[in-house]
């Protein structure tokens, strides 16, 4: 409709045009609210002037705390049991209500529940209680922060989200498959088409692993054809600016060991 009307996309040029919203951090607010969960009120370990005290000194003198919201659970962002689904759906509810009555162009704004700022709002926000202090990218996506979370375990958490009409704007698992699979490549397909049975709205894949990561950083003349999935588009690594290659490689690392 744009050569027709000859308007461009951003001037109503075409039939149909949404304008969404992006929930940036999912995976660090739902891990954030579980260890308060765990630590504050059921276990009694940590009290919430101590959950103040981190966010506010990026966690100066508590590591201990620190390493203990990092710690690996099995109910983690990313798992499938029936308590942190729970909890991601009654956060993705909540979102859908407060979005529900926007407009943009005369059409009802969408929300998604992946964001490309994972690295650039970082930059300025304060810690969390996740683990993640001050200026640390957030989770990417659909994607769990946990080493104990493996692929077929976060596409089974995904399948089972509920995804409200209006939670259209993307909802991506972005996950690191570790260089073994290359080896099984029928399993991998299993685990994804089981997934996409059940309703996985989006799924972006790296077949990557740390050691080849960190070394086409050192000697980028070694790999000139090595793409990436970055988010929505792919890319040469080469052509990444550093904060995103070092975000690849601390990624892989994670789920080389789930």
């Amino acid at each position: 409709d744009c050569l027709s009307k000859g308007r461009d996309f951003s001037h109503k040029g075409t039939k149909y045009m949404y304008q969404g919203a992006q929930l940036l951090g999912l995976p660090n607010l739902v891990n954030s609210l579980l260890n308060i969960k765990e630590y504050v009120f059921d276990r009694q370990l940590v009290t919430l002037d101590d959950c103040r005290s981190v966010i506010k000194n990026n966690y100066e003198g508590r590591e201990d705390l620190r390493q203990l919201f990092l710690k690996t659970n099995d109910w983690k962002f990313g798992s499938a049991s029936t308590e942190v689904l729970d909890l991601c759906n009654q956060l993705i509810d909540c979102v859908s209500h407060a979005v529900e009555p926007l407009k943009a162009n005369g059409n009802a704004v969408k929300f998604g529940l992946s964001s490309p700022a994972y690295l650039s709002q970082s930059v300025g926000s304060p810690a969390t209680l996740d683990g993640r202090k001050s200026n640390e990218p957030y989770a990417v996506h659909i994607s769990p922060v946990s080493s104990s979370i493996d692929i077929s375990e976060v596409l089974r958490f995904a399948s089972s989200l509920d995804y409200p009409y209006n939670c259209l704007n993307g909802n991506v698992v972005d996950f690191i498959i570790p260089s073994s699979y290359q080896k099984h490549p029928e399993k991998l397909v299993a685990i994804i088409r089981d997934a996409f049975s059940r309703g996985l709205f989006q799924l972006q894949l790296n077949v990557l692993d740390k050691q080849t990561l960190i070394d086409a950083k050192a000697h980028p003349d070694r790999y000139p054809n090595l793409v990436v999935r970055v988010w929505g588009f792919s890319a040469y690594f080469n052509d990444l600016p550093e904060e995103y290659k070092d975000n690849l490689i601390v990624r892989a690392e994670t789920y080389e060991t789930a």
